[in-house]
């Protein structure tokens, strides 16, 4: 994948630097874009920010920013961590 594309993209929809853009496909008829992330570890607790333990992964899929007439959805691939102190939290992009 184009690096420079994909760090526009990254940039351009908001994403810390804990996440990575793994594929990004552009679609035809009707014109849309579909946004493939993933966090980069370690996964730290978005309460505490400790380390945690990845416990499992869920996919969500959310609207992004339309490009022009592109329509844009994000597939995120959502890590839920075990935090000693907090207990189970789910890592949302960023």
């Amino acid at each position: 994948m184009d690096d420079e594309k994909s760090e526009w993209y990254r940039e351009d929809l908001g994403f810390s630097d804990d996440w990575r853009i793994d594929r990004i496909e552009h679609l035809s008829m009707p014109l849309r874009i579909r946004i493939h992330i993933s966090h980069i570890d370690p996964a730290r607790c978005p309460n505490c920010l400790s380390e945690s333990t990845i416990i499992e992964t869920m996919v969500r899929i959310f609207d992004g920013p339309d490009f022009g007439k592109a329509r844009c959805k994000v597939i995120a691939m959502i890590p839920r961590v075990k935090c000693k102190n907090c207990g189970i939290r789910d890592l949302e992009p960023q």
